[in-house]
């Protein structure tokens, strides 16, 4: 019988920007968030102990602004990870995350009130039917942005990875938003995000299967 090895969770931290779990104090980086008038709440995670909380009648969100968001823009490499649990649904829909100032440009993910979810960069766009109300999922998102190729990834048996190359993005001005897609109330997300993390490169197909756990997922930035 082969020798366990324990899987190498320190490159995990290679190249991570940021990370939320509980509020929008970054954990990792220096990207501390502003809550909306109405401040997200918390509630027990997936991955923490304690996830960020969202109520869409009450507008709760953060938000990074522009000038300060530089790290979130798709004119470098970036992947990002998050799990995420949703509440009611409506047919307006839901952003996990959004930097995305208008139609055809910027960059998010966002869950519409048939619980498909989209990835989009740009013009780039990939979405998938997602089946089950009352579970965490993990949504990963990566961009290559030389070739102008991202690839998106949803947990369990969805499956990753889907690729669709063409231009390279732009730089795009806009407020970073967590929990919402950029137009507040909205878009705002309804349920809860764990682990919010973005990298300024490609994580690989090893580490993100890392970050799944067999759908445990795991708190790497706290038993590292």
């Amino acid at each position: 019988m082969a020798a366990y090895v324990q899987p190498d969770y320190g490159t995990l931290l290679d190249g991570l920007v940021s990370s939320y779990t509980s509020g929008g104090t970054d954990l990792f980086g220096a990207n501390n968030l502003t809550p909306s008038a109405t401040p997200p709440t918390t509630a027990v995670g997936k991955v923490s102990p304690l996830c960020m909380s969202f109520d869409k009648a009450t507008d709760q969100h953060f938000i990074l602004p522009d000038a300060d968001a530089a790290d979130f823009e798709p004119n470098q490499n970036f992947t990002v990870a998050a799990w995420y649990f949703t509440g009611t649904m409506d047919s307006s829909g839901h952003g996990i995350w959004g930097k995305y100032p208008s139609s055809g440009v910027g960059s998010y993910m966002f869950v519409n009130g048939s619980r498909t979810i989209t990835w989009r960069v740009k013009d780039w766009i990939a979405t998938q039917a997602v089946s089950g109300t009352t579970v965490w999922r993990q949504a990963v998102m990566t961009w290559e942005n030389t070739t102008g190729t991202g690839g998106r990834g949803l947990s369990g048996n969805q499956g990753f990875v889907e690729f669709s190359p063409f231009a390279a993005a732009v730089n795009n001005a806009g407020d970073f938003y967590l929990g919402s897609l950029n137009s507040p109330t909205a878009s705002t997300w309804d349920g809860q995000i764990d682990q919010f993390c973005r990298w300024n490169r490609i994580l690989n197909a090893h580490e993100i299967m890392l970050l799944y756990n067999d759908d445990d997922g795991y708190d790497f930035l706290t038993e590292l």
